[in-house]
């Protein structure tokens, strides 16, 4: 089984109750009290998305799971951090930069006195209330009642609210709360919903695409 050179962060908060971490994206993913708090990523490859590349391994270093309202205080207290590139709601800290170690212990020092910006709730999303949507998602292209039930219950209660996160972001937050949901032909439909086309006609840069992201969250 793959360890992760990174662990060694998570020592002060690892004897902290409700502390558990689980395989995910292609990396470890750190709970907290029933939050996502951290992922810890170490793809020290990938430079490219979507036809654009970047000076720095865009999947090796700290994913912080957060909201986009806590973006600007956390980069504020935190400068190294850096929306990520594909998961724009999230922030991320690279293992290149040269603050990443002082910055990574600060950052989970916070996390363990529970700063309340980091970490997103993934547990019982089932039991969120639903709100009546004036436009339906089951009405956009690919998708059906079950899976608008599912992107209703993760915080997508509009089409426009799918449409402005985009298929990375809704996939994301999906699979993490029903990682049945990790399958090609899902996310090839939500890609399709989200580009108003049917799946079947993805070109092949979108199908590799799909492709890669199924793979980022198996265990």
């Amino acid at each position: 089984m793959k360890t992760f050179e990174l662990e060694y962060l998570l020592e002060p908060i690892a004897e902290q109750f409700g502390f558990y971490t689980k395989r995910m994206f292609g990396g470890l993913a750190v709970y907290l009290d029933d939050k996502m708090v951290l992922v810890l990523m170490e793809d020290k490859q990938t430079k490219e998305y979507r036809g654009v590349s970047y000076p720095y391994a865009i999947w090796n270093g700290l994913m912080v799971p957060t909201e986009r309202s806590e973006h600007e205080s956390l980069m504020a207290d935190y400068s190294s951090l850096i929306p990520h590139v594909v998961l724009g709601k999230w922030l991320f800290l690279s293992l290149e930069d040269n603050e990443f170690e002082d910055q990574s212990e600060r950052i989970v020092d916070a996390i363990k006195a529970r700063d309340p910006r980091f970490g997103i709730q993934v547990e019982d999303r089932r039991k969120s209330k639903k709100k009546k949507t004036a436009r339906f998602i089951r009405s956009l292209r690919n998708l059906g009642p079950k899976t608008e039930e599912d992107l209703i219950s993760v915080g997508y209660e509009t089409v426009q609210q799918l449409l402005d996160a985009g298929w990375e972001e809704a996939y994301c937050r999906l699979v993490l709360a029903y990682p049945q949901r990790n399958n090609l032909n899902m996310l090839k439909a939500l890609m399709g919903a989200c580009l108003d086309m049917d799946w079947r006609h993805l070109d092949a840069r979108d199908e590799a695409e799909a492709q890669k992201w199924v793979m980022y969250f198996k265990v």
